[in-house]
């Protein structure tokens, strides 16, 4: 059996509860537009969903919807040029950096009790995090589009290199708070859809799209550990990595098949016959996966029809939503297993919804959705900034100036 089939080793105004779901009941509880947000833009979602048609759909879809679907640079101060000379980790080679820069930010108090570190990216690929506990936003330097934080926070996998946009991830670096950076080897090819960290952090999984297809990747420290033709990790909560084949879609709990690929037919009843079927998203919190999946025109490569499902970690279905022709390209699951979110790559905007009664909770123009470690505030990435509000009541509590087109909540270390 496989390493990873088995389970892993001063406030201002912000900080007053004003409104639910981020309704403000008076202007004064609008912060002001950060400067250098933009306009938002209609994402480039169509030409990249014909390479799912191919068999690849589900990992472009995701990557573009995480990116195009915001707008927007970064807010978080820049190093001045003297500051910023940095060597790039390459062939496992451990460098040391002293150019991550950071500045105060004034955050509510409930906010900074919470504590944790808000990690984020944007769409010109300027990263960094919020170290709420004790009010810094740190940036750090060169191109990095994507971020993963590991549970825990001590260290993050990050994009990185001259080919680090959202479709043509081919290296990444794995960083720690104090700015020491190393490469982080994966079978060659480019790394595609989401990475996920075993909730241990002790390992974790991501998919490779090399030159004999699509490949699982185990990324321990002393090196990779290759599945072929399997894609798009997660684990439980009990430490069980889920693996999964786009197309047909199977989904597996260890060498546990938890959803078939008739099992996945009969989740479409509405998909007509010549149609694909495509998983185009997974995760998992707890002991309940999350999957979306689209049934594709085998001709033209367009939705004509999607769902997504909630199971246990035996199979069974808890939840399940028809979506017409969306294209859910990426999906979250609450820490408590109470809601779920997705991504809708058509327009680049998320919808949250409430489990138990099929509600979908109001969160005008959002993109993303990343819970605190303890589930007890939600932050969600706007146009104008991450909008933080508690959770499950939705109380607004501040706005966070970043514009962020990658967004992930972890302890700190």
């Amino acid at each position: 059996m496989l390493r990873g089939m088995s389970r892993a080793p001063a406030t201002h105004g912000a900080e007053v509860e004003t409104g639910r779901f981020a309704t403000r009941t008076s202007a004064g509880d609008v912060p002001p537009e950060p400067a250098g947000l933009e306009a938002p833009r209609r994402p480039p979602w169509v030409d990249a969903l014909l390479l799912l048609a191919v068999g690849v759909l589900l990992i472009a879809a995701t990557v573009n919807a995480l990116t195009h679907g915001v707008h927007g640079g970064a807010l978080a101060p820049r190093a001045h040029a003297s500051s910023q000379r940095h060597t790039h980790a390459q062939h496992a080679t451990r460098t040391k950096t002293n150019s991550i820069t950071s500045t105060y930010l004034v955050l509510p108090t409930p906010l900074r009790q919470e504590g944790g570190l808000l990690w984020w990216s944007t769409q010109d690929c300027t990263a960094g995090w919020f170290a709420l506990g004790i009010g810094r936003v740190y940036s750090v330097p060169g191109r990095h589009c994507r971020v993963w934080p590991a549970p825990n926070g001590y260290r993050t996998l990050l994009s990185s290199g001259r080919g680090s946009d959202l479709l043509q991830i081919d290296s990444l670096v794995s960083v720690k708070q104090d700015g020491s950076q190393v490469a982080v080897p994966h079978t060659a090819g480019l790394i595609t859809g989401d990475l996920a960290w075993s909730p241990d952090g002790a390992v974790v999984a991501g998919c490779v799209r090399g030159a004999k297809g699509p490949v699982l990747d185990l990324l321990y420290p002393d090196g990779p550990q290759e599945t072929p033709g399997a894609c798009l990790p997660a684990w439980t909560g009990a430490g069980y990595l889920v693996t999964t084949v786009p197309s047909p879609p199977e989904v597996r709990v260890g060498r546990h098949v938890v959803l078939s690929q008739e099992q996945a037919a009969a989740l479409l009843p509405s998909a007509p016959k010549p149609a694909r079927l495509v998983l185009s998203a997974v995760s998992a919190a707890g002991d309940r996966i999350a999957v979306a999946l689209i049934a594709l025109d085998p001709t033209l490569a367009k939705p004509l029809a999607s769902t997504i499902a909630v199971l246990s970690a035996d199979g069974r279905v808890v939840f399940r939503l028809s979506l017409g022709r969306e294209l859910p390209s990426r999906i979250g699951l609450s820490h408590d297993g109470s809601a779920i979110w997705y991504l809708d790559a058509t327009d680049g905007l998320a919808e949250l919804i409430r489990i138990k009664d099929d509600t979908r909770l109001p969160q005008i123009g959002a993109h993303l959705y990343a819970w605190s470690p303890d589930g007890r505030y939600l932050a969600t990435a706007t146009d104008h900034g991450l909008l933080i509000t508690k959770w499950p009541g939705g109380w607004y509590v501040a706005t966070l100036p970043i514009a962020a087109s990658d967004l992930s909540w972890s302890k700190a270390a």
